[in-house]
């Protein structure tokens, strides 16, 4: 496990906690996003359009 990994979203950054896993990659492999790195970037998930934005102090 990786502690305080600092992650860059665009202009943002994050401290968040990494758990790597050995898996077999391919093309079907979804990016997972943990819901305490949504909640740290304030991720808005538009399910219609397949889009999400992060915002930070009412930044996007």
């Amino acid at each position: 496990m990786a502690e305080d990994v600092l992650v860059k979203v665009e202009k943002f950054m994050f401290p968040i906690d990494f758990v790597v896993m050995d898996i077999e990659d391919g093309d079907d492999v979804p990016l997972i996003l943990g819901r305490p790195f949504m909640k740290a970037a304030r991720m808005m998930i538009d399910i219609d359009d397949g889009v999400m934005k992060v915002r930070v102090q009412d930044e996007e």
